[in-house]
């Protein structure tokens, strides 16, 4: 049988957030009272980012002239800069985002470039997450393929498999 174990603290990241900053969050129209606690501290921390690389040459992670110019959302990386948001030191946050800026990575390998820098290190990571994510990506396949057997993707793991073993003894 499972049990629980109940903890007194919250879980998740501390927060920078203070209700002054909430309260000015809803006056400015960027998020409502209604609005996920989650959604505003992104929104908190990618207006944090955005306030201290406002003085600089960022276009790349935010272009306001082209922003204010058409209101498009292409004109600006607002996954990345919440990420930057999260990076206490200031100056820190501005070396981060030059590397950026210079780089233009995906946006999934910036956010991790930030969290591992954010973070001291990668994620350690088990076989047990390996195997739900390739589970998640076997489903994935399965839904928007027709007729994959049961038999395809047992093939399809053995060649990962025989890649694996040649990768890790080459």
């Amino acid at each position: 049988m499972l049990t629980e174990n109940i903890s007194e603290t919250k879980a998740g990241r501390p927060s920078l957030m203070g209700v002054e900053q909430e309260a000015f969050l809803i006056a400015s129209g960027l998020v409502t009272n209604s609005t996920p606690r989650r959604s505003k501290m992104n929104v908190f921390y990618r207006q944090r980012a955005v306030g201290i690389l406002f003085e600089g040459d960022y276009k790349w992670l935010f272009d306001e002239e082209k922003i204010m110019a058409d209101g498009g959302d292409k004109h600006w990386k607002p996954t990345i800069l919440t990420e930057l948001g999260r990076i206490e030191n200031d100056d820190d946050l501005r070396a981060v985002a030059s590397q950026l800026c210079e780089r233009k990575p995906a946006t999934c390998d910036a956010v991790l470039m930030v969290r591992t820098f954010r973070t001291g290190g990668l994620p350690v990571g088990d076989s047990i997450q390996l195997a739900n994510e390739v589970i998640q990506i076997i489903n994935r396949y399965r839904h928007s393929h027709a007729d994959v057997t049961k038999q395809d993707v047992v093939d399809a793991l053995e060649a990962v498999s025989t890649s694996v073993d040649k990768s890790l003894s080459g």
